[in-house]
């Protein structure tokens, strides 16, 4: 017997990602799965929410149920209504040297965003990638740069990484690429081509490997990250999108 159902927020922010990176749309899937074991989930329908987005790349919901969804190219975020498929800008990310696979890429909405309102980014500047926090306004509709909450994540001129996501303990996960340097990803002493996990103040939670943001070594250019519905156990995608 099979039934119908909607993804959880985690798996629906990376099914969506993954439909709107080609397309300039964000799309919503409707499962269909056993219903004895939700990891069994096939989409049989896709609806479009919206169109017209400039390189869209990071995507989070708010607890309105609204989207911010961000631009890889300018470094624009927009709010997204999926009732209307409006969208608005909120604001620019300043910084961002935009340059091949990098510039505006992963968003994540803090677990306690209803009462601080702090939005984290993934973005490469000149020097580094990193990660900084941005404060909404309480209206939703601007941000202000509260400042960098981790950097030195070398860049190159590929494999960026840059997914970002929250899990059940408020860890902030961190994907990373390898900056096309092989000898980066196994250097347990590099943050590039690694799985990281922190506190969203920066901080190194306790039961990370090596007493670093490291949690995991040896990926190439991991870029969507994901956890298993039922168990919360870390489940780690990687894929290449092709233009075309």
């Amino acid at each position: 017997m099979t039934k119908r159902t909607t993804p959880s927020d985690g798996l629906r922010a990376i099914l969506a990602t993954a439909a709107f990176v080609t397309t300039t749309l964000i799309a919503a899937p409707t499962f269909a799965q056993t219903a004895t074991d939700a990891a069994h989930a096939t989409i049989v329908e896709v609806t479009e929410i919206t169109r017209d987005l400039e390189q869209p790349w990071g995507l989070t919901f708010l607890p309105d149920g609204t989207a911010l969804v961000t631009s890889r190219d300018t470094g624009d975020i927009r709010r997204v209504d999926p009732e209307t498929g409006q969208h608005v800008s909120v604001g620019l990310v300043s910084d961002v040297d935009a340059w091949k696979d990098s510039g505006r890429l992963g968003v994540a909405a803090s677990p306690t965003f209803a009462d601080d309102r702090l939005v984290y980014a993934y973005l490469s500047t000149e020097t580094d990638n990193r990660v900084i926090a941005l404060q909404f306004s309480e209206d939703l509709t601007s941000f202000e740069q509260m400042g960098v909450v981790l950097d030195g994540i070398e860049r190159g001129g590929g494999h960026q990484g840059g997914r970002l996501i929250f899990d059940a303990d408020g860890y902030l996960w961190i994907t990373t690429g390898d900056a096309n340097n092989l000898d980066l990803s196994p250097d347990p002493n590099s943050l590039n081509g690694k799985i990281l996990r922190i506190r969203p103040d920066g901080t190194i939670p306790e039961g990370n490997p090596f007493g670093t943001p490291v949690y995991s070594t040896g990926h190439r250019n991991p870029q969507g990250i994901t956890f298993w519905p039922r168990w919360q156990r870390l489940r780690i995608r990687v894929w290449r999108v092709c233009p075309g």
